[in-house]
């Protein structure tokens, strides 16, 4: 819905659960999902096969590496550090299958002053980094 051309404001309030306290900052977030793509075979000749998960496994061990080493050190003296957690991964179909697809979802959360495409190229150069 747009809102009428006359309507101008310097501030906005935003409702969520704070426990009934005021804040002036919040931090966003971006939910990236990442996709590792392997080739499938079957778990007695794993070496047909290339393995999702296990790709998935060395990404996500590289981003914990980054949030520890360096979104840590990113603090907003209102909101808190910067962050990035896996939140959900899925990957596999059968239990003696090598999986051709992992699918992660990564919950990163900016506090003020972060760009949400500079995040997103931050994971994407981590990745990029990454052995083949």
């Amino acid at each position: 819905r747009r809102l009428p051309d006359e309507l101008h404001g310097d501030l906005a309030v935003i409702g969520e659960a704070t426990d009934g306290s005021l804040a002036i900052a919040h931090r966003g977030s971006i939910r990236p999902v990442l996709v590792a793509e392997g080739v499938s075979a079957h778990s007695s000749t794993p070496h047909l096969g290339v393995n999702a998960v296990s790709l998935m496994a060395r990404t996500l061990v590289a981003l914990e590496d980054f949030a520890e080493q360096e979104l840590t050190k990113r603090i907003h003296p209102l909101t808190g550090q910067s962050t990035l957690s896996v939140t959900v991964i899925n990957g596999g179909i059968k239990e003696s299958m090598i999986p051709d697809r992992c699918e992660a979802l990564i919950d990163r959360r900016l506090i003020p002053g972060e760009a949400e495409d500079a995040a997103l190229r931050e994971i994407e150069q981590i990745i990029a980094g990454l052995p083949a």
